[in-house]
């Protein structure tokens, strides 16, 4: 009967370490601005490119039990590692004579599969001309590349998705980097 009594404890706290340990780090917890850095090989330009984040793109996000703060600086911080020295070094904008990468929305998500969490974005971005005029769109919902990765790795992989799709729509066709130079296309690091 004691053995019998011993075993149960044993099970049950087993059962309760695989339960904790099975729970996302970061569930119900905030996280703040992360540095991405996307994968993407963008030639030498003549021209900037600047990036504006439309004020519908919420600083502050609740996705599901997890808040995230400080969406815009995390977003700069990407567009900065992401395009290099092809990024302009001003924070959110633009200079005349400038390609600019404007994003309207970017909404995050919390899901689950198969009771293991897993991020996702939808967002939407525009290429826009010197003038003004949109010269390409990128409209995408986008997934994290590992589940079951600690939230915090999850959302830096997130922004790193967002961007790497943002490049390959708006300058994958090889026909516009910037006027001077129509051939040259970024790559992903992944394509070389």
């Amino acid at each position: 009967m004691l053995w019998r009594q011993g075993v149960n404890r044993s099970l049950r706290r087993l059962v309760v370490l695989l339960a904790l340990a099975t729970l996302p780090l970061g569930c119900g917890s905030g996280l703040r601005a992360v540095q991405p850095k996307p994968s993407i090989n963008m030639p030498p330009q003549s021209t900037k490119l600047g990036l504006v984040l439309a004020p519908t793109v919420r600083d502050a996000q609740k996705a599901g039990p997890l808040s995230v703060a400080e969406v815009r600086k995390s977003l700069w911080n990407g567009y900065v590692n992401g395009f290099g020295d092809a990024a302009i070094s001003d924070r959110y904008g633009a200079t005349p004579g400038d390609y600019v990468v404007q994003i309207d929305k970017l909404d995050i998500e919390y899901n689950r599969l198969i009771n293991v969490p897993y991020l996702s974005a939808r967002y939407r971005a525009v290429l826009k001309s010197p003038n003004g005029e949109v010269v390409r769109t990128s409209n995408r919902n986008v997934n994290t590349r590992k589940i079951g990765d600690s939230l915090k790795r999850q959302l830096v992989e997130l922004y790193e998705v967002v961007y790497e799709q943002m490049a390959e729509d708006f300058f994958g066709s090889g026909n516009l980097v910037a006027p001077e130079t129509p051939a040259a296309t970024p790559k992903t690091k992944q394509q070389m």
